[in-house]
C-alpha cells in the first residue's frame, strides 16, 4: 500500500467550497473506488500501487484542464 499525498495550486483559502480544479481531482480518485481525506493544505489517498498511480495521472489531468496551475505529489510507503 501506498499513501499520495497531494496539493492542487493556486491555492485557495476564501469561503468553505474549494476550487473546481481540486473537486474535479477529488471526484476522479473518488470515482476510481479511493477515499480520500481532504486537509486544509492538502489531500491524501491510500491504495495500491499501480491502481493509485494511474487513477492520480487521471485526477492530474482533470485538475490542470479545470484551471490548476502546478500540482505537487508525494508518494510513500503507507505505515
Amino acid at each position: 500500500m501506498i499513501r499520495a499525498e497531494f496539493s492542487v495550486y493556486p491555492f485557495v483559502t476564501s469561503g468553505m467550497a474549494l476550487p473546481a480544479y481540486v473537486q474535479v481531482a477529488i471526484d476522479e480518485l473518488e470515482g476510481s473506488g479511493f477515499r480520500v481525506e481532504v486537509g486544509p493544505l492538502g489531500n491524501s489517498v491510500v491504495g495500491e500501487l499501480q491502481g493509485l498511480l494511474e487513477a492520480l495521472c487521471r485526477a492530474e489531468v482533470k485538475a490542470i484542464a479545470a484551471g490548476a496551475l502546478r500540482i505537487v505529489v508525494d508518494i510513500r510507503e503507507s505505515t
